[in-house]
């Protein structure tokens, strides 16, 4: 039988030459991928197999740097950006509440810090001392006692679940049980 008569069933949809290992594809060849891929939506097992390849896996300073470029001026999408500002449907005319203030400023988280270190960075309950998850919590309640809401002695560290705990109680923390 002949050779080199017949075309490769294939031929025409993609050179093989352009997809070899590191080879880097032209930018017209990139567009047209790119343009092929648009609007396409991945499986929900293709999705979790890309998660997973890349799970582990550390971005480079200067990669990282890339996509921060990319990213500027552009917004994150069509849904969330009409959220933003006045156009929320939660905006309430620019108004800032005063526990948000009082939360944001630097003398309140100066007292956190210090109520935290008084207790060496452990829950006075169960003596849990994971760090991210720690509270500082007012043993005299804000609204009723503001002339102590930066008192150190009105205050003590607890960790996220015994301050919910405290909050369901509606009641003043009690040292002695």
């Amino acid at each position: 039988m002949p050779t080199g008569i017949y075309k490769h069933k294939n031929q025409g949809i993609h050179p093989k030459s352009e997809f070899k290992k590191r080879h880097i594809p032209s930018e017209k060849t990139r567009r047209k991928i790119s343009e092929t891929l648009k609007g396409r939506h991945l499986s929900e097992d293709t999705r979790k197999k890309l998660s997973k390849a890349i799970k582990g896996k550390h971005r480079s300073k200067e990669t990282k740097r890339k996509i921060s470029e990319a990213k500027k001026g552009k917004r994150a999408s069509i849904a969330t950006e009409f959220k933003k500002g006045e156009r929320h449907p939660n905006w309430k005319g620019g108004i800032t509440s005063k526990n948000t203030k009082l939360w944001r400023s630097k003398e309140y988280q100066l007292w956190q810090k210090a109520i935290l270190e008084k207790n060496n960075y452990t829950c006075q309950i169960c003596g849990d001392n994971t760090r991210g998850k720690l509270h500082a919590h007012h043993l005299w309640q804000k609204s009723k006692f503001p002339e102590l809401m930066f008192e150190i002695r009105n205050g003590i560290t607890l960790c996220k679940k015994c301050h919910k705990k405290i909050h369901k109680k509606k009641g003043r923390f009690d040292k002695r049980g």
